[in-house]
């Protein structure tokens, strides 16, 4: 079992056991593993604004990062997480 679901099934058990109910999802990640900048890149951008905030190119970032449990850190983040906790917490909906 990965860390999301580990995760998504503590939290489901908790809403569940509360007798609470989930009236809205709303799934907003946006995971990057930063680890430096391409100078020459953001001053390039900055005369571009709306390219330089919506997509950035002058970031370095890792790739390649693994959570504990194999599955890709930002996979798991952005995408497996989403997938997984729809049915998790579907006898919860309302």
């Amino acid at each position: 079992m990965s860390t999301v679901s580990r995760t998504v099934d503590r939290v489901s058990n908790e809403v569940d056991s509360s007798g609470r109910t989930i009236s809205w999802l709303i799934f907003n990640a946006g995971v990057a593993e930063v680890i430096g900048f391409d100078w020459l890149l953001v001053l390039k951008q900055t005369l571009d604004p709306l390219m330089l905030f919506t997509l950035p190119r002058y970031m370095i970032e890792r790739v390649g990062s693994m959570t504990a449990d194999g599955i890709g850190l930002i996979f798991q983040a952005n995408v497996f997480g989403h997938y997984y906790i729809v049915p998790s917490t579907q006898p919860t909906h309302t």
